[in-house]
Formats: C-alpha cells, sequence, structure tokens
C-alpha cells in the first residue's frame, strides 16, 4: 500500500467521510462477515502478544510501508523498523506484559480499508529500569488494509490513558 492511500484513509478517518459506517463496538451482538472476520484477527493479535510471540517472517502483519507509533512516541517506519522494535521491547519492557481487552470498535472506511480502536489495559509492563508500571489502560489506533485476502496494518498509534481521563 503506497503512502498516498494511507495519507487518504488516516485523512478519512479524521475528517470523516459522508460515505463511510459508523464505528461499532464488536465485543458483543450480532456482527457482519467483515467485522467478524476483523475481529477474529485482532484477537488472534492479542493472543499471540501476551503468548510473547514474535510474528512468522511468512506472515506480515504490516504493510511494507506501514507506521507504528509506541507508546513512548518512538515511530517506526517500515515493517523491518517495526520488527526489530517489537523484538527489543518484548525482549526488555514487555516481556511479561499482558493485554486485556475492554472495547474493540471498527468503522469500514471502504470495504477494504478500516479503522480500529481498542481500549485494553496493560499490565506487566517495566520501566526501564527493571521496576514494574501498574496496570494502566492503554488505547490504540489501528488502519489496516485489506490485501490478498487478508487484513494487515498500515498505521498504528498506541497511547497511555491517564487515570485521571474518564
Amino acid at each position: 500500500m503506497n503512502r498516498t492511500l494511507m495519507v487518504a484513509a488516516i485523512g478519512a478517518a479524521l475528517l470523516g467521510s459522508p460515505s463511510r459506517a459508523p464505528a461499532r463496538d464488536v465485543m458483543n451482538g450480532t456482527l457482519s462477515a467483515s467485522e467478524a472476520e476483523l475481529k477474529t484477527y485482532l484477537l488472534q493479535i492479542i493472543e499471540r502478544f501476551n503468548r510473547h510471540e514474535m510474528r512468522p517472517p511468512e506472515s506480515p502483519g504490516f504493510t511494507p510501508d506501514a507506521d507504528f507509533v509506541n507508546v513512548q512516541g518512538r515511530w517506526m517506519k517500515g515493517v523491518d523498523e517495526i520488527r526489530r522494535g517489537h523484538k527489543e521491547e518484548g525482549a526488555t519492557r514487555l516481556k511479561d506484559a499482558k493485554i486485556t481487552l475492554v472495547e474493540l470498535d471498527i468503522r469500514f472506511i471502504r470495504p477494504d480499508v478500516a479503522v480500529v480502536h481498542q481500549l485494553h489495559v496493560m499490565s506487566g509492563k517495566r520501566h526501564p529500569d527493571g521496576t514494574p508500571v501498574p496496570p494502566h489502560p492503554q488505547i490504540s489506533t489501528r488502519i489496516l488494509v485489506k490485501e490478498q485476502g487478508h487484513w494487515i496494518t498500515t498505521a498504528f498509534q498506541n497511547t497511555d490513558v491517564e487515570s485521571t481521563v474518564p
């Protein structure tokens, strides 16, 4: 996916588009086939994270030109840099981390482009000095595209939620 399409998808997500469907909390209730497929994929990502499994090389997970911004503001560009960053963090600060999903909203910009907001509680994370970080909420925004029949991430932003935010 080229950067132009990614920028268009981000712009549509932020500015709105009259043809887009509203976001839906897909945690409960009846889902469309597309919502169910995407929810299953996202739950697999969480399960893999909680088992501390790296994505196999034959399974891209990210477009080649993907962007990933972690909670510390580190902006990783491209799938290779993202994988390196995940490997580094997975071996140190996130080696005991777990995600507990709270809410999952999916909005389709087009049938092959979706914006996902995920609210979860992060536990088991460590500060750079190795001391434990208390469990805390995080929210992520992920833009996914469907390529060759598979959903993959092209942009991702993860943010710690301060306890004072309702």
